[in-house]
């Protein structure tokens, strides 16, 4: 892939705990990061309704993010693409 061939200063790579994998460690970044610093610019909290649009692990991230933040309500819209994984009826 090509983050093989990425370049990153150092400060910018925490370490990963050795009993996290890095499958999980990369959800991380690639699934929480882009809803996490949307959420921090917005001002995510525990009075905050949020809509997702986008049933995908990107999706996903936001719900988990915004849960993580006390958010009020998550409500999401659009179709699960996990191939019917379960995960979607076990998550909403």
């Amino acid at each position: 892939t090509m983050a093989e061939y990425i370049l990153q200063l150092s400060w910018m790579l925490p370490r990963i705990p050795a009993d996290v994998s890095y499958d999980r460690a990369s959800l991380a970044c690639c699934v929480l990061g882009p809803s996490f610093s949307a959420f921090e610019k917005m001002g995510v909290d525990s009075v905050s309704t949020v809509l997702i649009t986008g049933i995908s692990p990107v999706g996903f991230g936001a719900i988990t993010s915004a849960r993580f933040r006390g958010g009020r309500k998550s409500m999401a819209n659009g179709t699960c693409t996990t191939n019917g994984c379960g995960y979607c009826r076990q998550s909403i």
